[in-house]
């Protein structure tokens, strides 16, 4: 309030009015631009969610996935480290294709490979079908844009 107020005398001072600069928001309704950011925040949150919760998904479910597929701890940290290697050799590859293509065009394509991979991981059947899928999830992880 106290800003406000020293704003306006100011303004005043200046001889411009203070409505001119600060447009007044009538019916508490929020302006169309403001929404539209909100909206893309969001939408760039979410987006970002699904990518970050893709890369830590399959730790909790490590323990009945060596029973499910009989698998020993070395093959366990196999599955562990196939998204983060292909995530990190995604990255400068990722950059490139945005640069070409552009980031909304890339981001579109990487979500759906990661939702695809997901997908078939949840199918799989041989620890082979989950390595190659969790590989997949991680190219697309690796390749969205910054």
């Amino acid at each position: 309030m106290v800003a406000i107020s020293r704003a306006r005398k100011k303004q005043r001072r200046r001889g411009t009015s203070f409505k001119r600069e600060f447009p007044v928001i009538k019916n508490n309704l929020i302006p169309q631009e403001v929404a539209v950011e909100r909206r893309a925040l969001l939408t760039a949150c979410a987006v970002d969610f699904a990518f970050s919760a893709n890369s830590t998904n399959h730790t909790p479910m490590l323990s009945v996935l060596r029973e499910t597929f009989g698998l020993s701890q070395a093959r366990s940290g196999l599955h562990t480290i196939a998204i983060f290697i292909t995530h990190a050799l995604m990255q400068v590859a990722g950059g490139r294709l945005a640069d070409r293509f552009g980031s909304l065009r890339v981001v579109i394509l990487t979500l759906a490979l990661v939702a695809i991979a997901n997908t078939a991981l949840g199918l799989s059947v041989t620890f082979g079908q989950l390595l190659l899928f969790k590989a997949l999830a991680g190219i697309g992880t690796g390749a969205r844009p910054g």
